[in-house]
């Protein structure tokens, strides 16, 4: 039951690309290794890894183009990646669970990559979603980059609790400002 939602929400994904977008890479795949467009020569790259216990555990990790690698996330399920189109940034659509996904922004700078789950934005940020909404089954999407700070993306899902709905809530958030302006 969890691997046809994960397909759909990676195939939206996908799909919510525009011409002249940074493509978003998804892993595990035949691509290991993701180069960010600029010439600065950094990359996002993963090694598979499975547990005794048949799980994936694979690392993803983030090197710079002096050879420095730091470790930015691990993948469990599935984990869609896009570069900004100046280079200067990535997101990480983290599909880990089957009742949750998150989204890392990572931007580039000295001496490494700075790492901002926007789950944890999200739940400072006044407006969307719900306390009943958050203690659901809750994906935070990035889909698509509009400009080289700009990322547009939702938060949705389905409570778990009676009476039930389910929920939709478009965004963009500026990389540079740290701001989520949610979209009707």
């Amino acid at each position: 039951m969890g691997r046809p939602t994960l397909l759909a929400c990676c195939g939206l994904i996908i799909a919510g690309a525009t011409a002249g977008a940074p493509q978003v890479v998804v892993i595990p795949g035949s691509i290991r290794s993701i180069p960010s467009p600029d010439a600065a020569g950094g990359r996002i790259f993963y090694h598979p890894h499975v547990l005794p216990n048949g799980s994936q555990a694979s690392p993803v990790f983030y090197q710079d183009g002096k050879g420095r690698v730091q470790q930015v996330a691990t993948l469990s399920r599935s984990m869609g990646i896009s570069w900004s189109p100046d280079g200067g940034r990535v997101f990480l659509q983290d599909n880990w669970g089957s009742d949750v996904a998150d989204c890392y922004v990572l931007t580039r700078g000295a001496p490494g990559i700075r790492r901002l789950r926007l789950s944890k934005l999200i739940q400072r940020t006044r407006g969307h979603p719900t306390a009943a909404e958050q203690r659901g089954h809750y994906y935070v999407h990035c889909d698509r980059w509009l400009s080289s700070d700009l990322i547009a993306g939702a938060v949705s899902g389905h409570t778990d609790t009676n009476p039930g709905h389910g929920f939709h809530h478009p965004f963009n958030y500026n990389a540079r400002t740290h701001q989520m302006d949610w979209r009707r």
